[in-house]
């Protein structure tokens, strides 16, 4: 784990002293759980040095990195419009936080978003450790710092002898070595993430299946737990995805297709900018995720989200819907406005504690996209609205898709209004020996053959990107410049095919 620091050209050193002092309390026999503000989000060194292909400014990819660690500054609930209004749902939650002796928070309305209300969250705070620990993996560490509490599935490892009610604090696993049921003192890398009181006693942690197990009333992010309250009028939503909806515009009666919807949250907040009056498709391939979709607008009470399980790169083929079991298939130019909001390698989301993915994988998701982009275009009517979203911060899904679309497609780029993000990313072409150059031996990867590993190298081909006027229509969210998740918005309409 890499020391996070203002200063980028102090980062050696910081990261080669906390190396040295990781060894050093090693030879004494111990290992102390380090601070936050300490870290900074481990990811492949081969998808750092992919992503400098396009980070011309190194400070700013730096910047980048280092804010990922941190959770957004600020948490977002998007008001079901349908059913409530923002005043109605400020005074519910604080009446909420009364009754269960919560800390008040205040609740603040957005400027320019009017279905959306927010709490500032203060942090990393100065919390002290040294209590009985409870060992977290690194994905309920990072929901513990978006407000969550820890569920007792979500326990890896406990001390001897922990009772209920009883104070403890609480470690990320930040190297995944710890088995669950663990109970000898862990020595290696963790990161303390505030300070809890149990529910339960440790006996109890491994056999329960549900239920809350420690209540985090010291954590490192001063975020509140708030999932599960007033479900049908609060959605918790990161601010650019409900950005995304609004870009889209859609009005009541209109035909609107989300081609990768799941959870959908993206879907019913467009059902309820059109007050619930119209059709809004949304699709996705598995057939359980495609139940939560529903299970969502059951829950929000809308109506007009017709749920499917299908392969959206075959929208235009008859295919068997694993959802409602009926033969779909959809003509071409049938969609008034088109949501793609694809799979992507999500390395915008935060806070990241360590991010496995390796750059074959990175490589991997943009061959996917341009094909549902391929589809979304022929799906959409001739004046209609596209809009693109990703979660990450990979200009290879994000500002070359951009120009993979305009350069293949009867598309115009439009500003993504309203605008709250920053613009895009705008790079030098990079030849051959420069990418070689920056990426050294990254292009070579460990693939398997007959059960035997071998070399092979990748194929990594950087293209023009998009001019500066066309980057200053399409919105980047940057961690670093603008608190939020990383996010990507663009926003095309379709042209007239040129048919010569």
């Amino acid at each position: 784990m890499e020391e996070d620091n203002n200063n980028s050209n102090n980062n050696n050193n910081n990261n080669n002293n906390n190396n040295n002092e990781w060894k050093e309390e090693e030879k004494e026999g111990k290992k102390k759980a380090i601070s936050i503000r300490e870290c900074k989000t481990i990811l492949d060194s081969k998808v750092i040095s992919f992503l400098k292909l396009f980070y011309d400014d190194s400070i700013l990819l730096e910047n980048v990195i280092s804010s990922l660690i941190n959770p957004p500054n600020q948490t977002t609930m998007r008001i079901n419009s349908l059913k409530s209004n923002r005043e109605e749902a400020i005074q519910k939650l604080n009446e909420i936080f009364s009754k269960e002796g919560r800390m008040q928070m205040e609740i603040k309305k957005h400027s320019i978003l009017k279905d959306c209300i927010f709490i500032h969250v203060n942090g990393p705070l100065s919390i002290e450790g040294g209590h009985p620990e409870i060992i977290v993996d690194t994905k309920c560490g990072e929901a513990i710092m978006r407000g969550a509490d820890i569920f007792a599935p979500g326990i890896l490892g406990a001390a001897s002898g922990i009772r209920s009610n009883e104070k403890v604090s609480v470690v990320i696993d930040v190297d995944k070595q710890v088995r669950k049921g663990c109970t000898e003192h862990y020595r290696g890398r963790k990161i303390l993430v505030g300070n809890g009181m149990t529910t339960m006693s440790r006996s109890v942690f491994y056999m329960a299946k549900s239920g809350v197990a420690v209540k985090m009333n010291e954590p490192v992010f001063s975020s509140p737990p708030l999932n599960g309250i007033l479900p049908d009028i609060l959605y918790l939503q990161n601010l650019p995805s409900m950005v995304v909806s609004h870009v889209l515009n859609p009005q009541p009666g209109e035909t609107i297709l989300d081609m990768c919807a799941s959870p959908g949250g993206k879907s019913t907040h467009i059902a309820q900018l059109m007050k619930d009056d119209g059709t809004i498709h949304s699709i996705d391939k598995n057939e359980g995720k495609a139940d939560i979709i529903q299970k969502l607008c059951n829950q929000l009470g809308i109506t007009c989200v017709k749920v499917h399980a299908l392969d959206s790169t075959k929208l235009l083929n008859a295919q068997k819907d694993l959802y409602s079991k009926e033969d779909i298939k959809f003509e071409a130019g049938s969609f008034d406005r088109i949501l793609l909001d694809p799979p992507c390698s999500g390395l915008g989301q935060r806070p990241r504690i360590r991010e496995d993915m390796n750059l074959a994988s990175l490589l991997s998701y943009a061959p996917y996209q341009r094909k549902l982009m391929h589809t979304a275009v022929q799906l959409l009517k001739e004046g209609g609205t596209l809009v693109y979203s990703t979660c990450t911060l990979n200009p290879q899904e994000n500002e070359e898709l951009v120009r993979f679309a305009l350069d293949n497609f009867p598309l115009r780029l439009e500003r993504a209004e309203p605008y709250l993000g920053s613009p895009g990313l705008v790079w030098k072409k990079k030849s051959e020996e420069e990418i070689n150059q920056i990426l050294g031996n990254g292009k070579e990867t460990l693939g398997e053959r007959r059960g035997k590993k071998q070399k092979k190298s990748l194929d990594v081909n950087i293209g023009v990107g998009l001019s500066v006027e066309e980057a200053s229509k399409v919105q980047r969210f940057d961690p670093s410049l603008d608190g939020t998740i990383g996010f990507f918005v663009a926003k095309f309409v379709k042209t007239k095919e040129n048919t010569s």
